[in-house]
């Protein structure tokens, strides 16, 4: 199986979970045995999910499309509304995203805002260091989207 998706890292693509640095255009791959929350490489299907292990991180970030691969399991925190996470035997970084091209995919999706508040919501509360600028350039106010907790 192969899913398409984020991965979020420390900045200089240094991973969370097991302490490494990657590179954009490879390939790595884990003999443990995958175990979401435990082992592998954990991604996420939507971007701004990524971020919620990042919340305690208010410096910058790196934010990569990858595809896992391999031995792939899902996982999903059901009491705060989070799904489609996974982790993976195998990972390719498939490109690093610029912070206009994250901006791009949330400027896009304030456009169909009716159905993506929540999306959008998570990623204004858990995106570091967003600033005036960027919140002009969204075309929305500081303070806009309110994360609802079930």
């Amino acid at each position: 199986m192969e899913v398409k998706g984020f991965k979020a890292f420390l900045p200089g693509l240094k991973t969370l979970e097991q302490n490494m640095i990657l590179e954009v255009g490879k390939s790595y791959h884990t003999n443990q045995n995958v175990e979401f929350g435990q082992s592998g490489f954990h991604f996420c299907k939507r971007l701004e999910d990524t971020l919620h292990y990042f919340s305690n991180y208010h410096s910058p970030i790196d934010i990569c499309e990858v595809v896992g691969f391999g031995t792939v399991v899902e996982g999903f925190h059901d009491y705060y509304g989070y799904y489609d996470l996974y982790a993976s035997s195998d990972i390719q970084i498939v490109k690093k995203l610029s912070k206009i091209e994250i901006l791009n995919i949330y400027k896009e999706l304030l456009e169909k805002s009716y159905w993506n508040y929540e999306r959008i919501a998570r990623f204004l509360k858990y995106y570091p260091n967003l600033s005036e600028q960027d919140y002009q350039y969204l075309n929305i106010e500081k303070g806009s989207y309110k994360l609802h907790y079930y």
